[in-house]
């Protein structure tokens, strides 16, 4: 593609997707928006279509997310190191994450692909992603659902069952 550099255009279809991630990185950085917001959609094509998807999530409540290597396991070193050296998810394609809510594993997912997760007015959505994000060690969603919890929280009067409910969540 002629947005490749010469000589170091990738061969294989994760390393393209790798590559598409990279320079929309970039492209968002330098505010090109009108060929960042091409490639937006183009993940956003990705993340909600199971076309050329190489790996599943398994869920607690059984759902399954189908997504690509190339994209997870390039943000998130928790799934880049759970297929390699011979663990059985790298030989099943298969990652089940029984200890985390379910929105929150489809947060994380989320924010794989955008760098973002769906806002939600229930403070305790947050709280449960921020948790995620510091298990499965992705700073910049553990910044993002901070921020939000701080900001729902401040927009909000909560009284002391909420304030118990979150110490007894966290």
């Amino acid at each position: 593609m002629a947005s490749d550099p010469p000589g170091d255009s990738p061969k294989y279809p994760c390393e393209r997707i790798a590559y598409c991630f990279r320079t929309y990185e970039r492209m968002v950085a330098q505010e090109d928006a009108p060929r960042a917001s091409r490639l937006h959609m183009q993940f956003n094509l990705l993340f909600s279509s199971s076309e050329y998807s190489d790996l599943t999530i398994r869920t607690r409540d059984g759902g399954e997310l189908k997504v690509h290597k190339a994209i997870v396991c390039t943000t998130c070193a928790f799934f880049k190191n759970a297929l390699k050296n011979g663990f059985k998810e790298s030989k099943t394609g298969l990652i089940e994450m029984p200890n985390d809510p379910p929105h929150a594993v489809r947060a994380l997912v989320q924010y794989c692909y955008h760098h973002e997760y769906p806002m939600s007015k229930d403070i305790f959505i947050h709280v449960e992603v921020h948790i995620a994000a510091t298990t499965y060690m992705l700073a910049g969603l553990k910044r993002l659902a901070w921020a939000r919890f701080i900001a729902e929280l401040r927009s909000r009067n909560h009284n002391g069952g909420d304030i118990s409910k979150l110490v007894t969540l966290v």
